[in-house]
Formats: C-alpha cells, structure tokens, sequence
C-alpha cells in the first residue's frame, strides 16, 4: 500500500477515526421537587393508600414526586418503632462491649470499670 501524508492502520489500511475535541456528557437530572399542595379531601385520619401524597401537621397534603432515585421504602410502621428499634440496637452494642479479654493477662475486664476520669484544667 502507498504511504501518503494521511496516517493509516498498518493492518488494514484504513484512516484513523476523528475523536471529539471535548467528551459529551449527558445533561444533569433535575432535582425532585415537592409538587403544590392539595387541599385534604377528609379531616379524618385514614390510611395513606397513595405513597406520594404525605400530609403534614397543619393537615395540608402535599403531592411528592417518589421514585427509585430519590427515596426509599419504608422498613418501620412509624417514627416511634423506628426509635424503638434504635433503642434496641444500642443496648446490645453496650451489652456486647461491655467487656474485653486482656492480651497481656487473658483477664477478662468490665469497661466501666476501667475508665479513668480526667479533669482538664487551665494553668
């Protein structure tokens, strides 16, 4: 094959292809924004059946746009089995901390019992 001033593939032949000066990149997503509130259609409390329909204190509903990218399902009931089991949690962290074997001595110690207290004070 004749050499010209072109740079070709030495297998094939062929042109090198023209790459983009600078890369594309896909737009960002918006944002999810609340949508304007609607009025509440009872005063009295029933069961949400739509998801992004949430009710605030004042009992104004405000429609939400929930999807897979800026939300998650809910695993509690409520706030409050949600602080129970939080509750929970931490007390068999304490339990389980709350004592350590010594590597120099095999001893099994309490930690409580071996904090030490000190004061900082300035001089």
């Amino acid at each position: 094959m004749p050499r010209t001033g072109v740079a070709t593939c030495s297998r094939c032949g062929h042109p090198p292809l023209p790459l983009p000066l600078t890369p594309t990149l896909p737009p960002p997503l918006p944002r999810p924004r609340p949508l304007p509130p609607t009025p509440t259609p009872s005063p009295t409390p029933t069961p949400n059946p739509n998801p992004n329909l949430l009710e605030d204190a004042l009992g104004v509903v405000h429609r939400l746009d929930l999807n897979a990218l800026n939300h998650c399902a809910q695993r509690f009931e409520s706030a409050s089995a949600l602080a129970a089991a939080r509750d929970k949690y931490c007390v068999t962290m304490a339990t389980r901390g709350a004592w350590v074997e010594d590597a120099v001595t095999g001893r099994v110690l309490q930690i409580e019992e071996q904090l030490l207290n000190i004061e900082m004070a300035a001089g």
